[in-house]
């Protein structure tokens, strides 16, 4: 592995990239039609699939309210078998970030091979690996990445779903009403299931941060992470819908209603 390369300067490109987006979301742009080079391999589609893992990676060490950048690099050397992620933070890189990562990193390699396990046997010649983990396979040990993952990024995940959440609401409303209390089908009824699940998320983990003595059971852990994850395959099928831009389209069909409160109440208000 080279050392040659100061991680730091990372972080340099990153400021410029996200100098007018402060809520620390990857913005990485679409290298499906582009050629990288310096890949970690000599394959294209591999080096791209690296890239949204790295943000990915960067996104979960931001625990701060605001003014954290953080960008991680990785090198591998095949011969000996070896990974090295280089971390970099606009501030220094604090122990409890390098300590967070080498936890999650240890738990995604105990998830793999838990996984391996549970598939046929392995061609070594196949280009891509699997893509969907076994229902039911290591359940515990995906709850438990999903609580330390909300509990380190707790500050962070607070202070973004607030800003949000007041637009997301009114989104949300002026769609309800929109369709005059006719069914949601489809698209709609995703992006409804979505916006419910990220406010319930939200809700939890607002108990936990307003309160420090507060404590999930495991149980409640596994409710949270299955009603989050359904809200996440949800939004994966919005955010795709019409080649990415249903959103887009519906919300232009929106655009000029009337914000009058609904008589009895919406479930979407954003001072709930």
């Amino acid at each position: 592995m080279s050392n040659n390369c100061d991680p730091h300067h990372l972080v340099a490109i990153m400021r410029y990239v996200y100098e007018n987006a402060q809520d620390s979301f990857p913005r990485r742009n679409d290298f499906q039609d582009q050629t990288l080079e310096h890949g970690i391999t000599d394959d294209q589609s591999t080096n791209i699939r690296t890239l949204p893992i790295l943000d990915a990676l960067a996104s979960l060490s931001i625990y701060q309210e605001q003014h954290q950048v953080v960008a991680i690099a990785i090198q591998v050397d095949a011969q000996n078998h070896k990974i090295r992620l280089s971390i970099a933070q606009n501030d220094g890189v604090p122990d409890q970030v390098e300590i967070h990562l080498s936890n999650i990193w240890q738990k995604l390699q105990i998830l793999s091979e838990m996984y391996a396990a549970e598939q046929p046997e392995s061609n070594p010649y196949m280009e891509r690996s699997p893509k969907k983990i076994p229902k039911g396979v290591a359940l515990p040990l995906r709850v438990e990445l999903f609580r330390d993952i909300c509990m380190f990024t707790l500050e962070k995940l607070i202070t973004r779903g607030d800003r949000w959440k007041p637009g997301l609401c009114r989104f949300m409303q002026q769609l309800m009403r929109y369709r005059k209390g006719r069914s949601l089908q489809g698209f709609e009824q995703d992006l409804f299931h979505a916006a419910i699940g990220l406010l319930e998320l939200l809700k939890s983990l607002r108990q936990l941060y307003t309160d420090p003595q507060k404590h999930f059971t495991d149980d409640e852990w596994i409710e949270i992470y299955h009603e989050s994850m359904w809200a996440s395959k949800c939004a994966k099928r919005v955010l795709e819908y019409d080649n990415r831009n249903g959103c887009e389209k519906i919300a232009k069909r929106l655009a000029g209603m009337s914000l009058l409160p609904v008589i009895g109440g919406c479930i979407f208000s954003p001072m709930s």
